[in-house]
């Protein structure tokens, strides 16, 4: 009898560890699929993250908005696995900006939806997680999308609203998860404040545009009328209308100076609205410009002399460097160098004007013990209109061109063009052309 309870209660406590190994092994494998469900959302968010990043990247490299668009809707289907991809643009009346879908999407059906004016007055969110539960309308524009769990979340920054971005996936078995959720919210918001971006640019580039073109069409209209103003004081300047006596003579070379003067702006002012729109043209040849450099010079001399300036060369009109380029335009460059050099630097200074050579490249030199340039000048020393301190209160005529236009030949040269200047010590300007 003894024996018979003892192996009774020997079953009931092999029973009730069997119960409880069996409660721990479900816990155990319940954990585990916990475990491995959190692995699998938090893979699923390291990727989201850094195609994320891939793809902002790439955006900040593109300038046109539908470029834009096309390559986040792509990357959100081929990359990151949603089934469609859609942006829609407008606040009341909507076009399709860009769109990627395994499936065909009637596109005048959804920019008409009436879900879409709900989904804007709502302004959050709007979250259809699985069709199946779905409502009527809800269950309209998943069928029309193609999708089984999908949301609509509003393009707005705090200034502008854009349209509505739609995403999801076309899986019976899915639905889109909380780290989906969170992270369509980030990509809506990247996507409004690009196209704020981008719309800023364009807009900017527009009146750009427009500015260019005003300029270029007021310089042709100014120049015909100035060149006959010179060539008629020019006229008179050499006697061919008639005897003057010193002070008439006097006012007309001033006025004749001031001609020129506009002439000249007239024409750089050309030269950008031409390099702007891509009209400034070259003419390559095998240029050699040590004997260049030594005609330019020589144009200088009256100027060098009256402020008794020292200029040094390391070259003769014999040295014969060549590289490819555009002799008219290589001109211009040196020309602009040389001039400021002269006016910036007091009298009995010194200019030195080198060429050398270094690997791939010829370097040409123009240094002077001049004025000088601030360093935070330095930096806005080759965009358009700048003009330093120093240089204004020395010189007051100048248009701010000439270095900008500078930049923009050596550039079309394959070359660059670097400053190096302290203040009352001097400038250094270096040219980098290619070797032949």
């Amino acid at each position: 009898m003894k024996q018979n309870n003892l192996l009774n209660q020997s079953g009931k406590v092999l029973q009730r560890a069997l119960v409880e190994q069996k409660r721990v092994a479900q816990l155990v494998i319940q954990k585990d699929l916990e475990l491995s469900k959190i692995n699998e959302q938090l893979d699923r968010q390291v990727d989201q993250l850094e195609v994320f990043q891939e793809m902002a990247n790439k955006i900040r490299k593109i300038s046109s908005t539908k470029n834009a668009l096309s390559t986040i809707v792509r990357v959100m289907v081929l990359d990151l696995h949603f089934s469609a991809a859609i942006v829609l643009l407008g606040d009341s009346v909507f076009k399709v900006g860009s769109k990627y879908s395994y499936k065909k999407i009637d596109e005048e059906e959804l920019v008409n939806h009436n879900l879409l004016d709900h989904i804007i007055r709502q302004d959050s969110a709007y979250v259809v997680k699985d069709l199946k539960k779905a409502q009527s309308e809800d269950l309209d524009l998943g069928q029309l999308l193609s999708l089984t769990s999908f949301c609509v979340i509003p393009l707005k920054t705090r200034k502008n609203f854009f349209g509505l971005f739609i995403c999801g996936i076309e899986d019976p078995y899915q639905k889109l998860s909380k780290i989906d959720l969170e992270f369509l919210s980030i990509v809506s918001s990247f996507i409004a404040y690009t196209l704020e971006s981008l719309e800023a640019e364009e807009r900017q580039r527009h009146i750009d545009q427009m500015k260019s073109e005003f300029i270029f069409v007021a310089s042709h209209q100014l120049r015909t009328p100035l060149s006959v103003i010179r060539w008629t004081l020019k006229m008179c300047l050499d006697g061919d209308l008639g005897k003057m006596t010193q002070i008439q003579r006097k006012f007309l070379k001033k006025t004749y100076q001031s001609n020129q003067q506009m002439i000249d702006l007239i024409n750089d002012l050309l030269d950008v609205s031409r390099i702007e729109e891509g009209k400034f043209e070259y003419n390559f040849i095998k240029l050699d410009v040590s004997r260049l450099l030594i005609n330019l010079i020589k144009q200088f001399n009256v100027f060098i002399d009256k402020k008794k300036l020292k200029v040094k060369t390391n070259f003769t009109s014999n040295s014969g460097i060549i590289i490819q380029g555009d002799e008219s335009r290589i001109s211009l460059v040196f020309n602009n160098l040389i001039d400021n050099a002269i006016k910036f630097t007091p009298s009995k200074g010194r200019i030195d004007i080198k060429i050398l050579k270094e690997k791939n490249w010829i370097k040409m030199v123009v240094q002077d013990n001049g004025i000088g340039i601030r360093e935070e000048d330095q930096k806005k020393l080759f965009t358009k209109f700048f003009r330093a301190d120093e240089a204004k209160r020395m010189q007051t005529e100048g248009t701010g061109l000439g270095l900008f236009i500078i930049k923009n030949i050596i550039k079309a040269h394959y070359g660059r063009v670097t400053v190096k200047s302290k203040i009352g010590e001097g400038s250094v300007f270096t040219c980098w052309f290619p070797r032949i």
